[in-house]
């Protein structure tokens, strides 16, 4: 159902229509905070520019891998119920990130270009000076939209790439940080001798 015809159907639509810009501000404030000196499984973020992909896409794990009494059960709860809701609805990305680097909305017809260019490089200067793919799952929240979790994934090659769910919390100034001690990643590394897979279910800062 379109967000025209929902803002249509009564007073509960309408609430939900007049919440709607409010939440995109916090979605593109907490995608914002989470590429300002974001990191990668290479280390910190050292890209001339940030490629992004344009659409919303799953995350690695699929689902929030972070605990229940994480920052109060209920709110947690609140959080995987809209997950569960909202999933398999992807997002397009606008041209509303608050960040010092220049940065684009690849297509994933153009984010596969990067792949491809990731294991044969070529000569042309489309990817130049970038090392990184980043793109964003959902933004998944609490009833009263102040807590949120997110995963950024930053992918560099087949064995080269981080995938990190965060957890953050609305200051009261409106701002969002990240909730302290909680964040969930896997990263995936290739060194001379091997290739390896490192799997971090639960990771304490």
């Amino acid at each position: 159902m379109s967000s025209a015809r929902l803002c249509s159907l009564g007073l509960l639509a309408t609430a939900l229509c007049l919440a709607q810009p409010q939440q995109d501000k916090d979605i593109y404030a907490i995608y914002s905070l989470l590429l300002t000196n974001a990191q990668t499984s290479h280390g910190p973020d050292a890209n001339q520019r940030l490629l992004i992909v344009d659409t919303t896409v799953p995350g690695l794990p699929e689902r929030p891998c972070l605990a229940l009494n994480s920052l109060g059960q209920p709110r947690v709860a609140e959080i995987f119920k809209d997950f569960e809701e909202r999933k398999d609805r992807p997002q397009k990305l606008k041209r509303e990130l608050a960040v010092t680097k220049p940065y684009e909305l690849l297509t994933e017809s153009e984010a596969e270009q990067f792949r491809n260019s990731r294991a044969a490089p070529d000569s042309s200067a489309r990817f130049s000076g970038v090392t990184d793919l980043f793109s964003f799952s959902n933004v998944y929240f609490d009833k009263a939209g102040t807590l949120a979790v997110v995963q950024l994934t930053s992918w560099c090659g087949t064995l080269c790439a981080l995938f990190q769910w965060t957890m953050l919390e609305k200051q009261s100034d409106g701002s969002w940080k990240q909730a302290p001690g909680v964040s969930c990643s896997s990263i995936a590394t290739r060194t001379k001798s091997e290739s390896s897979r490192h799997q971090q279910p639960i990771r304490f800062l």
